[in-house]
């Protein structure tokens, strides 16, 4: 007798159970899986080409780590903000590249027109237009300046492409949320 009430019990806690996750684990997992359309829809994968670039894990570098997998900076520089807190210490390298540091982390990254190699999928003074072909949509644009969402590494991610008569001149790939 005890266990056919043992059994009941069991029956009726596996029900409850399946009925709690049909109820509101269904919506969940909906949930998930629009969310996830929706970030598709903004970026492309984090599986794409250019967004798998080394470049981007460098966001978010403490300077031990600059240091150890770069070397020292061939200058170092203090550029101002509007406010203090917006100053910034800006490390620049012979490859002319640029880190920007806040505290004691990479924030934003630039390379300038005399870069030479490829970066993210794309070389300097390349067309705007090439550009295009090669990343794909943008989430915002104007004449001088390509807006791109990259897949979030811990914070969100933007890459910036900065156009002069129509061929790339500046690139910024930088944390979103400063």
């Amino acid at each position: 007798m005890i266990q056919v009430v043992h059994n009941r019990w069991l029956r009726v806690s596996i029900s409850c159970c399946s009925v709690l996750f049909l109820c509101l684990g269904l919506p969940v997992l909906r949930a998930q899986t629009v969310l996830e359309v929706q970030r598709q829809a903004e970026f492309p994968g984090s599986d794409f080409g250019p967004w798998q670039d080394s470049l981007v894990d460098k966001i978010g570098y403490r300077i031990q780590q600059v240091i150890e997998e770069l070397g020292a900076p061939k200058e170092i520089s203090v550029q101002r903000g509007t406010e203090a807190f917006q100053d910034t210490v800006v490390f620049y390298y012979p490859d002319h590249s640029y880190l920007y540091l806040w505290q004691d982390r990479i924030w934003q990254i630039r390379i300038d027109k005399r870069h030479r190699g490829p970066i993210l999928g794309l070389e300097m003074n390349i067309s705007r237009e090439e550009a295009l072909r090669r990343l794909g949509t943008p989430y915002a644009a104007n004449d001088t300046l390509v807006r791109y969402r990259l897949p979030e590494r811990g914070w969100p991610i933007e890459l910036l492409l900065y156009f002069t008569a129509g061929k790339l001149d500046d690139l910024y790939l930088r944390r979103a949320d400063f």
